[in-house]
């Protein structure tokens, strides 16, 4: 199993390597996962005649109640504790997980 993220941003040159990936015989017992964030531009797409299995996940923002679990979990507080400082911090970063991590560790 090879796992790759952010294909959204996939460079020619890493296109060029997986299509290569996609059409030799052996690499037919190899699971390609890869992960895509909603909303962003990709040119990743899977060819329909592929030898290599593949799986697309699609990484959605967070909800702002889903941003309040992180915040209160990281903070060791109540869910009720954390409601402001998840509003501020979703109104911040719109529920990228990316970026709620780096704003709670900043």
């Amino acid at each position: 199993m090879l796992f790759l993220d952010d294909l959204q941003w996939a460079d020619d040159s890493s296109r060029s390597l997986l299509e290569s990936m996609y059409n030799d015989k052996r690499m037919e017992g190899l699971l390609l996962v890869g992960a895509i964030r909603t909303g962003e531009p990709t040119s990743f797409s899977p060819p329909y005649n592929s030898r290599m299995r593949n799986l697309k996940i699609i990484v959605d923002s967070l909800t702002c109640e889903d941003v309040n679990k992180v915040v209160s979990k990281a903070l060791g507080s109540q869910i009720e504790q954390t409601e402001e400082l998840s509003k501020a911090i979703f109104k911040a970063t719109s529920g990228n997980p990316y970026f709620v991590k780096q704003f709670l560790t900043s």
